[in-house]
């Protein structure tokens, strides 16, 4: 049975991995998942800002694995009382490297103490857990950044090998910038030029004018080299 062009085949969803059973309803907190396209495994979410900086990471950050509410870590806090923690997401790089991250509203960061667990784990565990501690509040998601990552997730579900490749080409002779509208045009691919233009932006093979958002409106050029 054919399939229609440019869907990949369908893939069952996988159960979250959280440590943490996180309940849907909820009259008090904005819960829900999304899809990690990696491996087709439920991400669950416990809060609007959590969303948004999922969302942006699994579309910009390059990562072989994605897992939120990871196995709780021990540690002792300045008092020397044994402490708990469980870091909201813990992200692998494709070279092995390790994030441990916490989403947190800038405004609460000090007041709960989280960094000075932060402080506490990387001296006690360091390495040994993870490479990395970090701790993403709202400046790591701006509204267009969020709208950028649902564009490009949604993109990298549809791929197009030879819009891809239609839309390199074009892109690598682009002289200075040109609107994301004129660039699909020169492909002849329609939607699925413009897929894959954003998957490109998505991969850093193209940088959209001023870091506005992607739309048929923005202006893009080739990335510049890194």
């Amino acid at each position: 049975m054919s399939r229609r062009q440019g869907l990949t085949p369908w893939q069952p969803i996988l159960p979250s991995e959280s440590t943490r059973k996180i309940h849907n309803r909820s009259k008090v907190s904005y819960r829900g998942s999304i899809i990690n396209v990696i491996n087709h495994r439920v991400i669950l979410y416990e809060s609007r800002l959590e969303r948004n900086v999922f969302l942006v990471l699994m579309a910009t950050v390059a990562y072989a694995s994605f897992r939120e509410q990871p196995p709780t870590v021990l540690f002792r806090d300045a008092n020397g009382k044994d402490r708990k923690h469980t870091f909201d997401a813990f992200l692998v790089e494709p070279d092995g490297y390790r994030w441990a991250i916490d989403v947190k509203p800038a405004s609460e960061v000090e007041g709960t103490g989280l960094r000075a667990a932060h402080d506490a784990i990387k001296e006690q565990i360091g390495a040994a857990y993870a490479d990395e501690y970090t701790i993403l509040t709202e400046q790591h998601a701006h509204p267009d950044d969020v709208a950028d990552a649902r564009l490009i997730l949604r993109a990298r579900r549809m791929p197009d090998a030879d819009a891809d490749n239609a839309v390199a080409a074009v892109v690598e002779c682009l002289p200075g910038w040109s609107s994301v509208r004129d660039v699909v045009k020169q492909t002849g691919k329609g939607a699925a030029g413009f897929n894959a233009l954003v998957r490109l932006i998505g991969d850093h093979g193209a940088e959209v004018y001023q870091d506005a958002r992607i739309s048929y409106a923005a202006y893009v050029t080739r990335a510049k080299a890194t």
